[in-house]
């Protein structure tokens, strides 16, 4: 004991070992014999104990962390994972972390923060491999971690900066060709027809027919210099001036769903009129209504207005008799 006392009349007994490590205190001695463990309420200290780096002297020679060290693996981007593998560079052996270096091994890029392993996948920045798994913007079917920031692209035929809805497809870049992040066109094959659109285009429609007496004349539009916009005009009046065209007026808006909200816009009518120095009725009312099927309405098909007919009545008064055919509605 470290009175010098020996108690049990045996010089080859030192004392107690505390600690349970094997070893007793080195404060118990017998003579001049005496224990060899430098801290006997610590069972991980003893002599020949591996040194760890603990600022103590776990080996009970004499020096604290002398031969005790940690691996630290460059770190260059500042993830917290290191350089590890062919081509890293050399680990750091020490027991205080060197600046830019880390414990923890296996970044696949140390070049990139966005990479290293447990990352997220992410389509941008492209061509990183962000989860460390050796596949880089992971999309689609069979993609083992997908990438969260996938694109929805929509079909845009019309180049119109709209696509058709229910053609899409999703991924990290469009496929080739026209696509568009921007669904709702109604009609993909006109670039004048698209969601969020506020005028109307303008273009010629006319009726198809008009009646003049017992005759059913064609019709169809042409453009007026003299206008400077576009007339309805019956085939058999090519020589006269577009200015005196025997419609009466303009031809009409299209009546289409320019901004696939689902309306339309009814054109407004066109009153018959009798010409006192032909003795005729031109023009032509409308005395129906759209014909509108969900189908096949305004940007989705072909509609028609049933528009009446103008007829001479009575030697100067003309009246719609509204059965005549009617102009196409949508196109």
């Amino acid at each position: 004991d470290p009175a010098g006392r020996d108690e049990d009349c045996d010089p080859s007994t030192l004392g107690f070992d505390l600690d349970g490590d094997g070893f007793i205190d080195a404060r118990c001695c017998n003579g001049a014999t005496c224990g060899d463990d430098c801290d006997d309420l610590d069972r991980s200290v003893f002599p020949g104990a591996a040194d760890t780096c603990n600022d103590a002297d776990d080996d009970c020679a004499g020096a604290v962390d002398e031969e005790a060290s940690l691996t630290f693996y460059r770190d260059a981007d500042g993830d917290g994972f290191g350089q590890s593998g062919d081509g890293a560079e050399p680990p750091v052996q020490a027991c205080d972390q060197p600046e830019g270096f880390t414990l923890t091994p296996g970044d696949c890029d140390d070049g990139s923060p966005f990479a290293f392993p447990g990352g997220t996948a992410r389509c941008a920045p492209p061509g990183v491999d962000e989860d460390c798994d050796g596949n880089v913007d992971e999309f689609g079917e069979g993609a083992e971690s997908p990438a969260v920031d996938l694109v929805t692209y929509f079909r845009d035929d019309d180049r119109d900066g709209f696509g058709a809805t229910d053609r899409q497809v999703v991924g990290c870049a469009p496929p080739p060709g026209s696509w568009s992040r921007f669904p709702g066109d109604c009609r993909d094959n006109l670039a004048g027809v698209f969601p969020g659109r506020t005028d109307f285009v303008r273009e010629p429609v006319c009726p198809t027919e008009i009646f003049r007496g017992d005759f059913v004349e064609t019709v169809g539009p042409e453009f007026c210099d003299a206008l400077g916009e576009w007339v309805c005009r019956t085939t058999t009046d090519p020589g006269e001036p577009c200015t005196t065209t025997r419609l009466g007026g303009p031809s009409f808006e299209p009546w289409w769903d320019v901004d696939c909200s689902g309306d339309v816009r009814t054109p407004d009518s066109v009153a018959c009129s009798f010409d006192e120095d032909l003795a005729e009725c031109f023009g032509f009312g409308f005395a129906g209504a759209i014909v509108m099927d969900t189908d096949l309405t305004c940007g989705r098909g072909d509609g028609f207005f049933i528009a009446g007919s103008c007829r001479l009545e009575s030697p100067m008064t003309c009246v719609n008799t509204g059965d005549g055919p009617g102009p196409q509605a949508c196109r």
